[in-house]
Formats: structure tokens, C-alpha cells, sequence
């Protein structure tokens, strides 16, 4: 199965579809606080696999709104 099957990629997808038909902001700072939030709420349930992998997306999401950051600078 390619990852742009997989079924939660879909429903990313859905969700990003609903955030732009209602014109809400690109700005990232939101959803990285409520990952950062609820992982330390549940930090005790997580294994190690489950704490890299939401790390690692909260990671990807951080670098990208840095980035946005830096290009609005530049403007």
C-alpha cells in the first residue's frame, strides 16, 4: 500500500480540505501546542515507538512553520 492510500492519510487529507473550505489560517503554532499538550498529558501511555514517531511529526511541524517564518521575513 502506498502511505497516500493509507487510510489516515486520507482523513489528513479530509481535514486539510475542511480547514481550507473554511479559509482557517496556515499557521501551524496551534496544532504543534495541542500535540505538545496532549503527549505530555499522556506521556505515561506512550511507548517508545509512539513518543518518537509523534516527536518526529511535531518536529516536521515545527521546522515548517520555522521555516514559513524565515520566508515571511525575507518578503
Amino acid at each position: 500500500m502506498e502511505y497516500a492510500d493509507h487510510p489516515i492519510v486520507a482523513l489528513f487529507r479530509q481535514r486539510a480540505e475542511q480547514l481550507d473550505a473554511a479559509r482557517e489560517p496556515r499557521d501551524a503554532d496551534e496544532a504543534i501546542v495541542k500535540l505538545a499538550v496532549w503527549m505530555s498529558e499522556n506521556i505515561d501511555r506512550l511507548d517508545g515507538d509512539d513518543i518518537e514517531a509523534l516527536v518526529q511529526v511535531g518536529g516536521s511541524m515545527f521546522r515548517e512553520q520555522l521555516r514559513r517564518r524565515m520566508i515571511r521575513r525575507v518578503k
